[in-house]
C-alpha cells in the first residue's frame, strides 16, 4: 500500500488508462475489424469482429498470439471470445501505450482487417 501511494499508482492508471482509452478508440474508428472499446482505468476490452460486425474470436486468437510474437502480452475473453483483454500493471505509462499501439497495428495488418 505505501507503493501505491508514494508511487501514485492509481493516478497513473487512470491517467494513463484514459490515454490508452482514446488511442484504441482512435485506433478501432480507423480499423474496421475492431468495435467497441470499454472499460475504465487500466482495465481496457476491445472486441473485434468481421466486416458485418460480428464477433471474430478466430482474428481475436491470432491478435492475441502476434501480439505475443511482439512482446505485449493480453488475453481474450466474452461470451464469443471475442474481446481482446488489455490489464497492464499499475506502473504502465503512457510511452507503454504507444509501444502496446504500434505492436497492434503491424499485427492488425498482418492478420487481416476483416477476417
Amino acid at each position: 500500500l505505501d507503493v501505491l501511494e508514494r508511487e501514485q499508482l492509481m493516478a497513473n492508471a487512470l491517467t494513463t488508462g484514459a490515454i490508452f482509452r482514446e488511442r484504441l478508440q482512435q485506433f478501432a474508428a480507423v480499423h474496421p475489424g475492431f468495435g467497441e472499446v470499454r472499460g475504465h482505468g487500466l482495465m481496457l476490452g476491445v472486441a473485434v469482429i468481421d466486416s458485418d460486425g460480428a464477433p471474430a474470436p478466430r482474428r481475436t486468437k491470432r491478435i492475441v498470439n502476434g501480439l505475443r510474437e511482439h512482446g505485449v502480452l493480453i488475453g481474450s475473453e466474452g461470451p464469443a471470445g471475442n474481446v481482446l483483454k488489455l490489464r497492464p500493471p499499475m506502473c504502465f505509462g503512457p510511452e507503454h501505450v504507444e509501444r502496446v499501439m504500434i505492436a497492434l497495428g503491424d499485427v492488425a495488418a498482418m492478420t487481416g482487417e476483416g477476417s
